[in-house]
């Protein structure tokens, strides 16, 4: 029963992560359906690895051609906010590459592109090296930032800091 309770654990593990990319995924793909190589299924139960890594690849996809329009200005403020925050370096990541796409899909949405970034901007690539796990994880904390970060939200409103009321839920 130890092997069968070890996989089952690792499904539920996969699929929470599928629907934590969700925020993310949804904002992309409502603006760039081309993204998705299939149709989205509400609560998948099948094939779950394979539809993980494709909402990986998707994701990948949706911040590549949104490239022309990431907005380095919000993320730079998320940035600061996180650091007076003290937040620590994988959720300062998140919190600014989130910002950098928040504000990428408000100007996509509005058909104005931002000035064009330096290719260290750029989200990173799936490559062979990469570990998958890893890399759903940094989405992962990305599309929770995304979704619900206040700092991700003042950064992005063009402010510097968070409303007092706010400093202590940001983290």
């Amino acid at each position: 029963m130890g092997p069968r309770l070890s996989e089952f654990r690792g499904w539920l593990r996969r699929r929470r992560q599928y629907r934590q990319l969700q925020p993310l995924w949804s904002d992309l793909h409502r603006l760039m359906p081309q993204i998705a190589l299939e149709p989205p299924v509400a609560a998948p139960l099948s094939n779950l690895d394979r539809r993980l890594y494709r909402r990986v690849i998707e994701l990948y996809d949706g911040s590549l051609a949104l490239r022309p329009y990431l907005d380095e200005a919000a993320a730079n403020r998320a940035g600061r906010i996180g650091t007076r925050l003290g937040m620590r370096a994988d959720d300062l990541a998140a919190v600014m590459e989130a910002a950098r796409l928040r504000g990428a899909v408000r100007a996509y949405g509005h058909g104005a592109p931002q000035p064009a970034v330096e290719e260290d901007a750029m989200p990173a690539r799936l490559d062979e090296g990469t570990d998958l796990a890893e890399e759903v994880a940094r989405l992962v904390r990305v599309s929770r930032a995304y979704a619900g970060s206040p700092v991700v939200a003042a950064a992005v409103a063009g402010r510097d800091a968070l409303p007092a009321e706010e400093t202590e839920v940001a983290m």
